[in-house]
């Protein structure tokens, strides 16, 4: 069975969560698999390399699972190189642009949702 891939978007303080989702991989009878990086391993290298890294897991992806946490939408010292208030947006922003479906998931419901789905079709759901 060919598996199709879902970009999971993340704070880097909900990295237990992605750990959780990113576990669902090691099922074989899963039709999909999750790929992703978080903000902080993606403010690692340049703003073009990160931009890229992001571009091509979106470019390799059928939808993007958004983790919506308490620093979704934290405001990182690099958003003027980033384009967007943070990773996690540009990597909405990005996705919503290429026409991908989206799917949110708020790890708390007192976590607002993003800036970025604002206005935007998105799938939500209440819990993994």
């Amino acid at each position: 069975m060919i598996r199709k891939n879902v970009y999971v978007t993340f704070d880097e303080r909900d990295r237990s969560s992605y750990e959780k989702v990113a576990a669902w991989n090691k099922n074989p009878y899963l039709g999909f698999s999750f790929i992703g990086s978080t903000a902080a391993e993606q403010g690692r290298g340049s703003a073009v390399k990160t931009k890229n890294d992001i571009l091509s897991g979106l470019a390799h992806s059928c939808a993007v699972l958004v983790l919506v946490g308490e620093g979704s939408n934290d405001t990182s010292p690099d958003c003027l190189e980033i384009g967007a208030i943070n990773w996690q947006s540009f990597a909405i922003a990005r996705s919503i642009e290429r026409g991908c479906p989206l799917v949110c998931v708020k790890l708390d419901d007192a976590c607002a949702a993003p800036v970025a789905v604002r206005n935007a079709e998105v799938a939500w759901a209440a819990a993994f």
